[in-house]
This record gives C-alpha cells, structure tokens and sequence, in this order.
C-alpha cells in the first residue's frame, strides 16, 4: 500500500501518457489507410466528382471510441476472445 501511495500518481500519469499515444498512433493509422484509399479513389476523379482528401476524411466519420471499462475488464475479454479462437 506504501508503494502505491508514494507511486500511484506516477502510474496514473503514465497510464494517461500511454492512452493519448496509443489514441494517437490508431488516428495515425487511420489517416494512412484512409489516404491509400482515397488516393485509389483519386485515380477515378474526374472535375465534378473530385472530393479533397480533408473532405473524404470528414465524410467517413470514423473515430477511436474510448473505452470506460478498465484494464483488468479488457485483459479478461482478450482471454475469452483468446479462448473462443483456440476452440476452433
């Protein structure tokens, strides 16, 4: 319990750190593929069909929810995914 006075603020912090990177390199990915995909789409463009890449994005609305549930409730849904998978 000593432990976690003196350092649970630390953890919590770096908790936070790693959500926003890790909220940060899924937007990153999804910007990456979505640009490989409008850059298919681009190809076909003609004048009045053209959509800007900022456009295509907003249009598709795709956003990284964030999760309520903690990291002990997602490890337990990562082992039951794990689980059904095995059982195949």
């Amino acid at each position: 319990m000593l432990l976690h006075r003196n350092y649970g603020n630390y953890l919590n912090h770096d908790l936070n750190i790693l959500k926003r990177l890790i909220k940060k390199a899924f937007k990153k990915e999804r910007d990456d593929k979505l640009w490989q995909v409008w850059l298919v789409l681009f190809d076909k463009m003609r004048e009045d069909n053209y959509i800007s890449f900022e456009d295509y994005k907003r249009q598709i609305d795709i956003e990284v929810t964030e999760s309520n549930k903690t990291i002990e409730e997602l490890f337990e849904m990562a082992e039951q995914i794990k689980k059904a998978d095995l059982r195949r």
